[in-house]
């Protein structure tokens, strides 16, 4: 089981998409975006808010910057997916070439991920699959994956989910 636990900032842009970025790692600077890091956050508030300053001085289209602490366990084989049964607020996350993309629920109005049951937690609003009437947070996490390993033929982990913006 991963852990990850530290903080990020979000910046929203001219078409009221979010991004989240996390620390460099695969590009000099001192931000990379949180899909294609590894999903790796700073570890200080100061960190992300040093850093989001700078976003905001080099990328015009920022319309807003935030920043949040980011708390996290994947479940880093199928083995572990049975550790988040009882658990709320899970994601699933799809890897690809391109990174890993964090998916929860569809939201009304909101981008969904072409016929997939799921959204970027970017573009939904950061919600979670949490338990409702019909099914459990994790029955609904886990038919995404299936959905996302069928229709995309791509990797999924699934994992809790916490963010809080304090700034």
């Amino acid at each position: 089981m991963r852990k990850i636990d530290g903080y990020v900032f979000v910046s929203s842009g001219v078409t009221n998409t979010e991004e989240v970025f996390g620390k460099p790692i695969n590009y000099a600077g001192n931000h990379e975006n949180f899909h294609t890091n590894g999903l790796v956050p700073y570890s200080t508030p100061d960190e992300a808010i040093n850093s989001a300053k700078i976003f905001v001085k080099t990328h015009g289209r920022s319309t807003k910057t935030r920043v949040a602490r980011l708390e996290m366990s994947i479940a880093e084989n199928e083995k572990e997916f049975d550790l988040f049964r009882d658990r709320e607020s899970l994601v699933v996350i799809m890897g690809s070439e391109y990174g890993n993309a964090i998916l929860g629920p569809v939201i009304e109005g909101k981008l969904s991920i072409g016929h997939l049951p799921g959204a970027d937690v970017c573009s939904n609003g950061f919600k979670t699959f949490s338990s409702v009437d019909r099914m459990s947070a994790f029955e609904a996490a886990y038919y995404l994956g299936q959905e996302v390993n069928r229709q995309a033929q791509s990797g999924v982990r699934i994992g809790s989910f916490k963010i809080e913006f304090i700034e």
